[in-house]
């Protein structure tokens, strides 16, 4: 059965980096444990466009020929300071099969700094942290329900978690103020 599951993710792998449009492609490994944390696969680097693409399973999927347990899912990955983290949790079931996946992002202390159920189409999940310290940061995959992310919730889904990571916009004030200051650097030249 292992061999099956690594054939699969393989080529759950293969297709999702053809999908991808050049962005990373990664594939949750059923072999390890990635149930919290501390122990959350590390899916770095981003592709291009600041994009990783990860494919995952919640539960038993594809008639049972995949199995895995119903614990949260967990990936890390680094950004640079004042960036725009996007995670968003996108079921190919949909709603019509009770897909309801919730996605939150963790620090590395495990402090839970974003949450959300339903923020996507249908039933799945989308959030916007702005990290303004660059470091590790994780994010967690579960089904609806389980919001501490222990496991447990609706589970037998599969699911592609898109990481994006965009500089933070500067507000509209500070693009203003510094066309001001320009206007009047270019006004203030003798000549």
């Amino acid at each position: 059965m292992n061999y099956r599951k690594s054939s699969l993710s393989l080529c759950g792998a293969a297709l999702l980096a053809l999908l991808s449009g050049g962005a990373f492609a990664a594939t949750e490994n059923l072999a390890v444990d990635n149930g919290s944390v501390a122990t959350a696969q590390d899916v770095d680097p981003f592709g291009d466009g600041g994009v990783i693409n990860v494919f995952g399973f919640r539960g038993s999927v594809f008639g049972g020929l995949v199995v895995d347990n119903s614990d949260a899912d967990f990936y890390s990955f680094s950004v640079a300071d004042n960036t725009r983290i996007t995670l968003a949790v996108n079921t190919p079931e949909g709603p019509q099969f009770g897909d309801d996946p919730v996605v939150a992002l963790y620090d590395l202390g495990g402090a839970q700094l974003a949450v959300d159920d339903d923020g996507g189409p249908g039933f799945d999940s989308l959030l916007s942290y702005d990290a303004l310290i660059a470091g590790t940061y994780v994010a967690a995959v579960s089904g609806f329900a389980d919001f501490s992310f222990t496991g447990g919730g609706s589970t037998d889904f599969s699911y592609q978690l898109q990481i994006t990571a965009a500089p933070v916009p500067l507000p509209a004030p500070v693009v203003l103020l510094g066309s001001v200051v320009a206007l009047f650097a270019v006004r203030r030249r003798p000549g």
